[in-house]
């Protein structure tokens, strides 16, 4: 019996709820003197045979544009993907992270040169 196997989806339902709660913390709360904000999300999969996928929704709440640098990675920490967005001034972007990424599982970073609001949202 592998056990390991039975606990598999509540662990990783455990790791995506405190992934979540860390990430929309840090995107609230953070210090904005800092010079650019890093994020860090454990957790990462597009998988269609399990019917998951990841995605990130940012605010930028301020009067000048905003970089938006995010760097997908598979279980072993070898980078897999990098996507770049741009938000203007008071604007929004939501998307799949890696779409064209199949049956990956990894971890994610959020690199951005201003203070944005955020959630990660799976399905």
């Amino acid at each position: 019996m592998n056990c390991y196997k039975q606990y598999e989806r509540p662990v990783k339902g455990f790791y995506r709820l405190c992934c979540s709660a860390i990430v929309i913390l840090f995107l609230l709360f953070v210090n904005p003197v800092m010079a650019e904000y890093a994020y860090y999300c454990p957790y990462f999969s597009n998988s269609i045979s399990k019917g998951e996928v990841i995605g990130l929704a940012l605010t930028n709440a301020e009067n000048q544009t905003a970089q938006a640098r995010i760097s997908i990675y598979d279980q072993n920490g070898e980078p897999l993907k990098v996507e770049s967005w741009e938000l203007g001034p008071f604007c929004q972007k939501a998307a799949v992270l890696g779409a064209e990424l199949t049956e990956t599982e990894g971890s994610f970073q959020l690199f951005c040169d201003r203070r944005l609001h955020g959630v990660i949202y799976d399905k």
